[in-house]
């Protein structure tokens, strides 16, 4: 009896290798969504310069009032896939504000490098919120920002809190560049919002 040779069929038979390749980019790529993120806070203030410091030291910093530097969940089956800041979100913060008060002609330093006694500028970090999207496709990323600032100078003292929030739609999940963008863009709408109010440009003009 004759023997029966089966022919060997390879997956490449049906897909190209350059189809195989994408597919295990694909595979990567939602692996690595499904690992924790760390967003690294890089706010950029858009601010316009104006000459109302008139050489006067300020100092400034940053405080971080929230629980811990978690800001939620990718969602879906990516539930313990957490999003948290980085540890040099005080600083970055601090910086720019620094820059934009020196850009307003004021002689701006972080407090550990300023006197005791030098009119300081306090930047509260009271809150972000990074909300998944409630359905599992074409939902929305929802991320919110609440800030609070505190001017103390000659006696007087000067409290005003912002909150920002942005959304945008994803097909499945917010991916690392995304979160990434959103996240800073929704904090720098909060920091500047500080720095365009008018009543605290009025107060550290006098």
């Amino acid at each position: 009896m004759p023997k029966l040779h089966w022919p060997t069929i390879s997956i490449a038979t049906f897909i190209s290798p350059h189809r195989i390749a994408l597919l295990i980019l694909t595979i990567l790529l939602t692996a690595c969504a499904m690992s924790p993120q760390t967003v690294y806070i890089k706010p950029e203030l858009k601010v316009p310069t104006m000459p109302i410091g008139h050489g006067r030291p300020l100092a400034v910093e940053t405080r971080d009032l929230r629980h811990d530097s978690t800001l939620g969940t990718l969602g879906g089956v990516y539930k313990t896939a957490t999003l948290t800041t980085d540890a040099r979100i005080e600083q970055s913060i601090t910086q720019e504000a620094i820059t934009v008060l020196q850009g307003w002609d004021f002689v701006a330093a972080p407090t550990s490098l300023s006197q005791p006694t030098t009119d300081r500028l306090t930047i509260t970090l009271k809150n972000i919120e990074y909300q998944h999207p409630a359905v599992s496709v074409g939902g929305n990323v929802v991320v919110k920002c609440r800030v609070a600032v505190r001017i103390e100078r000659s006696g007087e003292i000067y409290d005003g809190e912002y909150l920002s929030q942005r959304s945008e739609q994803v097909a499945l999940m917010g991916t690392v560049q995304g979160n990434r963008r959103l996240i800073n863009e929704t904090v720098s709408q909060a920091l500047n919002q500080i720095f365009l109010d008018s009543k605290l440009q009025r107060f550290l003009s006098r």
